[in-house]
């Protein structure tokens, strides 16, 4: 009865890990958008800006030619951030679950010896 009561736990505790690690990989996945949104809503504002500024269509041309560029280059270094810094969750959550899973198995082992003592 005891083993069992400690195995239901040990599965109630893999379990539980598990489900973090998805809710992690949501709450990911909801920042990812609210970044694209809030990319793709700032190139617009800029767009719009550019085309009713009171210029000559070639200066005007030029200058959203030349914040194109820059956003261009923003939006690489920001993706390259947030793909770092996701890669770098990734990884910790990773390696976390497999020390967890490597001490359930441990314990697990340990305990079937034990019973079969």
């Amino acid at each position: 009865m005891y083993l069992r009561r400690k195995l239901d736990w040990q599965r109630f505790r893999y379990i539980h890990t598990i489900t973090t690690f998805l809710k992690q990989k949501i709450i990911i996945m909801k920042s990812q958008k609210v970044i694209a949104g809030l990319l793709i809503g700032a190139a617009a504002g800029a767009a719009i800006g550019l085309l009713f500024a009171p210029h000559k269509g070639s200066r005007t041309r030029r200058k959203l030619a030349h914040a194109g560029a820059d956003l261009k280059d923003s939006l690489k270094e920001k993706i390259e951030d947030f793909v770092e810094t996701i890669t770098d969750q990734f990884q910790a959550t990773k390696k976390d679950l497999i020390e967890t899973g490597k001490e359930k198995l441990a314990t697990v082992k340990a305990n079937a010896k034990h019973s079969l003592s």
